[in-house]
């Protein structure tokens, strides 16, 4: 997982535990997640964007 980069990936660059906390450690994303993005009644997702990410999801 650390050597796979692409622009619409998270770079991913570790895992922690620590007192019975276990933590993944990525690269801080500024333009939000994807629950930030589903979440904004603001954006309007096209047909198109929707499906290209059901794809995504599914495969």
């Amino acid at each position: 997982m650390r050597d796979m980069r692409h622009e619409n990936l998270n770079l991913f660059l570790g895992l922690f535990l620590d007192t019975g906390i276990f933590g993944i450690v990525t690269e801080h994303c500024t333009r939000g997640s994807l629950e930030d993005l589903l979440n904004n009644e603001e954006m309007r997702l096209d047909w198109m964007f929707k499906s290209s990410l059901l794809l995504d999801l599914i495969r």
